[in-house]
């Protein structure tokens, strides 16, 4: 109750000293999950809504196909999801601006031609509520003079 802590409605607690849900990207390359993420903070507000962003360093699995090289573009996704909670215990939404790469770094290897997130509501058959999953997807396109210059260097 605000009133009682002098107007106060929002506090900032680290993350590490609440509970979680089990957000995991189901397709991470490396499973542990604990030694990639780094510590952030979880917003509480005084009518219950916690904001927890979740920040790691993660590598994704990513289905390539090699038939262009070096000339060919690839199309990646991450998947967000629970394991275990559905849409009536947890609410998975996309942040506005979630399509905003400010914070993108560029590659010299490749480049970032198309971006977009898109929320997906999944019904199994023995729950009564659907699992949720935000999915980001990525088209990657390999920079050729990347391999054409490193050769000639090599070459020399």
């Amino acid at each position: 109750d605000p009133k009682k802590f002098d107007g106060i409605d929002v506090i900032h607690v680290p993350s590490s000293k609440i509970w979680k849900p089990d957000i995991l990207v189901y397709n991470n390359a490396n499973m542990n999950v604990e030694e990639n993420e780094l510590e952030t903070n979880a917003i509480i507000k005084s009518n219950g809504d916690v904001t927890l962003f979740r920040s790691m360093i993660t590598d994704i699995t990513c289905q390539l196909s090699l038939k262009d090289f070096p000339f060919d573009q690839q199309i990646c996704f991450l998947t967000l999801a629970s394991w275990s909670m559905d849409s009536s215990k947890l609410r998975l939404a996309l942040v506005n601006g979630s399509d905003n790469l400010e914070l993108y770094v560029r590659n010299a290897e490749w480049s970032l031609t198309d971006f977009a997130a898109r929320v997906y509501e999944k019904q199994y058959d023995c729950c009564p509520h659907p699992f949720v999953d935000i999915n980001y997807f990525m088209v990657l396109k390999r920079s050729p003079s990347y391999y054409i210059f490193r050769r000639k260097i090599r070459s020399r």
